[in-house]
């Protein structure tokens, strides 16, 4: 299905009712949105057994569970991070999705600030975008502490290969059009990215296969971006670990209690205690 194909469906359709219904709902893809809302067991098999890649609708609520966390548990860092849907992905890499469509800057744009104002915008330090290209995933993000654009990359290249190869399809068009859909958006009072570089941030490196997704939401979650470091730091060797951590995290996060709600009393007992 093309783009504008998928663009029109999407507006002709209801938005799902989730029971992932973080205080400002913007998982809106249509294949991510039902996944959420059944929470099967394919999916987190699917998402979470050891081995497997990760799904963009797993990174994309992830996302939401943070930010949600940075205005309920941490309202001082409210703001300070902006976490782009991986769907974005589609939209500004659409010739290499879609190769018979073109690229229309206004519905990026308009994706954007549906889920994004221009003050959230000006205002955020770090903006990420969590990158899926060729089976594999890393975050490019805009730390406005530094005016460039940071890479953070869990995989170990082979020294004899040319980890540029992977980020030469991504990074010039990532930056012109985002920095292009933000002036759009703040009306020009957003900083001028086009000639931003990009930096290999020293990140710690995945032992087990296929664990970059998770490694994604890590790094999301604990980067600081002035210092460019991990808080709290990353142990490699913990993918597993993290896996379960994570699903932990998502399935129980306080924003879900519709859905903890319906859990067998088998389940129930693993609730964090909130008192």
């Amino acid at each position: 299905m093309g783009l504008r194909m998928l663009i029109m469906k999407k507006k002709n359709e209801r938005r799902y009712d989730t029971y992932f219904c973080c205080r400002k709902e913007k998982v809106c893809s249509n294949k991510a949105t039902p996944l959420l809302h059944s929470m099967s067991g394919k999916f987190i098999g699917k998402s979470f057994a050891d081995g497997e890649m990760g799904e963009d609708s797993m990174v994309d609520y992830f996302s939401q569970c943070v930010m949600q966390d940075d205005a309920v548990l941490r309202p001082e860092c409210e703001g300070y991070r902006i976490i782009l849907p991986t769907f974005l992905n589609h939209l500004i890499f659409c010739e290499t999705v879609w190769p018979r469509d073109n690229y229309d800057e206004k519905i990026p744009k308009d994706y954007i600030k549906h889920r994004f104002s221009a003050d959230q915008i000006l205002n955020a330090k770090l903006v990420f975008l969590p990158v899926h290209s060729g089976d594999h995933w890393a975050v490019f993000c805009f730390n406005m502490y530094h005016g460039q654009i940071d890479i953070l990359d869990s995989y170990a290249w082979p020294a004899d290969w040319d980890k540029w190869r992977w980020y030469d399809g991504v990074c010039g068009r990532l930056r012109e059009r985002i920095n292009s859909i933000f002036k759009r958006i703040t009306k020009g009072r957003s900083p001028d990215m086009s000639n931003w570089g990009f930096t290999c941030v020293a990140t710690p490196k995945q032992v087990l296969l296929n664990d970059c997704a998770f490694f994604d939401m890590l790094f999301l979650e604990r980067y600081i971006g002035l210092h460019r470091k991990f808080k709290p730091e990353i142990d490699p060797a913990r993918g597993s670990g993290y896996r379960a951590e994570l699903m932990h995290y998502m399935i129980f996060h306080y924003g879900n209690q519709d859905l903890t709600k319906m859990l067998p009393p088998e389940i129930k007992i693993h609730l964090p205690d909130r008192a």
